[in-house]
């Protein structure tokens, strides 16, 4: 029960963060490190005060600039964190260094994830949706399949071992 009351718990705490502005906060630093990376490449991330906007090259009038709102990469967050760091057995020791690291790891892989999105063509119609869907399928559902992995290799034993 405590497992599960401390995942719920850590959810909604970065949640509500979420909701009075740590999104717009996490989007501002992930498009200045994610620009950082793309200008050692030759292409354009960074965040505009509201959304994301990836393009390849920002010279050019044929690349349509992709454009995410941060509350969808900030949503990975409260989800793996919650889930890895209220597994059940682990010691306090280990849900405090998963409480750092399974953000930063998040953050990480997201700013790898724009940068490698600021090379792919956008000129047409039909590259820009293919690239739009594609970014929207691995944040909706990756951290949702790794969760339920999580859950299934790490909690799941706890709860169905032999009790007698």
């Amino acid at each position: 029960m405590i497992p599960g009351l401390g995942a719920v718990s850590i959810f909604f705490a970065i949640g509500l963060l979420g909701f009075i502005g740590g999104n717009s906060l996490y989007g501002q630093i992930l498009g200045v490190s994610a620009g950082t990376l793309a200008d050692v490449f030759g292409t354009t991330v960074h965040f505009d005060g509201e959304v994301l906007v990836i393009v390849r090259n920002a010279e050019s009038l044929l690349q349509t600039p992709l454009e995410f709102h941060p509350n969808f990469s900030y949503s990975a967050i409260p989800l793996l964190t919650g889930v890895i760091v209220a597994t059940p057995g682990l010691y306090l020791a280990n849900r405090f260094t998963f409480g750092v690291l399974v953000p930063l790891i998040v953050f990480v892989a997201q700013v790898f994830l724009l940068t490698g999105f600021s090379f792919i063509d956008t000129s047409t119609a039909q590259m820009h949706a293919t690239a739009k869907s594609t970014y929207t399928a691995l944040w909706s559902m990756g951290p949702i399949i790794l969760a339920a992995w999580w859950f299934w290799a790490n909690w799941l034993p706890v709860f169905t071992r032999d009790r007698t």
